[in-house]
């Protein structure tokens, strides 16, 4: 059952993963950009705080103890947001740092550490602590100077509303767009979904919509259209194949049927007369049993080629010594039919990648249809050649009957004969198993005018082979991909 939701579709998915991706980044982009002012405001703190006490250390002990008193009233206000003033043994002095801080060192780098003031305020503070020479008599003191993060702390805050701000219209934005295409697209797939219905109802004409975009949708309605023309020839040969079988064997077998009759009429001392009529329907029942047998035999192997998709015969061959066979088979016949048989081969060797036996029953039928409908004194070429992709084809040209340009797609059809060719004895199912092996080979079978010969008489059969290299590695392919 197809969802109508498009919260379940899959482009809606896909926008909100791009959506987080964007999120994603744009977090990392705030926090590079949070890390980098960070790390420069630390270090504005650190010399800051180094530019000051270097100052302070050129006061005496009186105006030094005087300014961290008074930090409120002077330039250290700005500067500092803290200072504080203690003996050698950390006792307070002066300054607003009352208590010498928890974990401080004495030591000459800028120290980060943690300030709860009196308010119950706690901040991050840069600590510097600097010793300095106390009144005569006094001893040394200790200097304690510290700079809040507050620049720092108020800019992880702009960070924070920058990311809700930017990032709340692109949410919004997007999920709006993954709604709107979602819903487009779910309309097309309905559409589809619905058209797929009705030919599985049995509406066997529908198709599928095919528009302009030519996206991956309409790449697959294009194919599953293709598909339908493909299964609807196929049902249709199907019924006609059913009913040519029928036809074609109803005669023979009424034959049969009218002889055994016959028969039955005979005395049980039959006459010399009687036995040999006798004979003669036997040679003649004999004769139409063998003409059933011969079309059984025909739709079997077409039927073997078409579903035995394994290529175990494919080998190198040399399409010469091929015609050259062939020609050698037929060339007896030939002479008994008055008919010349030649060769056109410009060629020492020729290789294709092919069924040795089964191109041979392909040359065998088209050469034995050629002399069947070359009239005597008439001509039969089997040429070789190569076309402007340098792909090999053979050919067989007859000076015969020819095929009209409209039957030539109907004679690969099974049991078709033209008018032509109606009385002379056949099944036709030759072209049919040419066809098929022709298919398994993956090459092109054409139908054309005999151009070679006077008034364009007769046909040429030109069957044409892939290139070797595609061939071979195609055939590799799929013997490895079968079990």
């Amino acid at each position: 059952m197809l969802s109508r939701n498009p919260l379940r579709t899959q482009s809606f998915r896909v926008a909100i993963a791009l959506v987080g991706i964007v999120i994603l980044g744009m977090a990392i982009q705030l926090s590079v950009i949070y890390e980098q002012v960070k790390s420069d405001e630390d270090e504005v703190s650190k010399v800051l705080l180094c530019r000051t006490a270097g100052l302070l250390l050129h006061d005496t002990p009186e105006e030094l103890e005087a300014k961290v008193r008074d930090r409120s009233t002077n330039i250290l206000q700005v500067s500092l947001n803290g200072a504080g003033l203690f003996d050698q043994n950390k006792r307070y002095i002066a300054g607003d740092i009352h208590r010498w801080p928890h974990r401080l060192q004495v030591s000459p780098e800028v120290q980060s550490m943690r300030f709860r003031f009196r308010d119950g305020t706690i901040s991050l503070m840069h600590v510097l602590v600097k010793p300095v020479a106390g009144p005569k008599g006094q001893g040394q003191r200790y200097l304690v100077l510290a700079k809040s993060d507050l620049i720092g702390r108020h800019f992880s805050h702009i960070v924070a509303h920058m990311a809700i701000l930017s990032m709340l219209p692109v949410i919004i934005c997007a999920l709006a767009c993954a709604w709107l295409i979602s819903q487009r697209i779910l309309r097309r797939v309905e559409r589809v979904y619905d058209t797929i219905q009705r030919i599985m109802n049995g509406n066997w004409q529908e198709r599928l919509t095919v528009g302009r975009e030519r996206d991956g949708l309409e790449l697959i309605s294009d194919a599953i259209n293709q598909m339908l023309d493909r299964l609807e020839r196929l049902m249709q040969a199907v019924r006609h194949v059913g009913n040519d079988i029928a036809h074609d064997l109803r005669t023979p077998l009424a034959r049969l049927q009218a002889r055994m009759d016959r028969l039955d009429n005979l005395s049980m001392s039959p006459t010399q007369k009687e036995i040999e009529r006798f004979n003669g329907c036997l040679e003649r029942s004999r004769a139409d049993i063998g003409q059933c047998l011969t079309m059984i035999t025909a739709l079997l192997r077409i039927a073997e080629i078409e579903n035995n998709r394994r290529r175990e015969g494919f080998a190198v061959l040399d399409a010469v010594s091929l015609v050259v066979n062939i020609v050698d088979l037929y060339e007896p016949i030939a002479e008994t039919e008055n008919v010349s048989l030649t060769t056109l081969i410009p060629f020492q060797e020729r290789r294709i990648y092919a069924d040795l036996d089964l191109l041979n029953e392909v040359l065998a039928n088209l050469v034995d249809n050629a002399i069947k409908f070359t009239p005597s004194g008439g001509s039969v070429c089997i040429a070789l050649g190569e076309d402007v992709k340098r792909r090999t084809w053979i050919e067989v040209r007859d000076t015969g009957t020819g095929i009209a340009e409209e039957e030539r797609d109907a004679v690969l059809g099974r049991f078709y004969r033209t008018d032509k060719t109606r009385m002379i004895p056949g099944h036709g199912l030759g072209l049919s198993l040419v066809m098929a092996i022709v298919d398994l080979h993956d090459a092109i079978l054409e139908i054309n005018h005999n151009v070679y010969s006077q008034n364009a008489k007769g046909s040429i059969f030109r069957v044409t082979f892939p290139l070797f290299r595609e061939r071979t590695a195609r055939i590799n392919r799929d013997n490895v991909s079968r079990p």
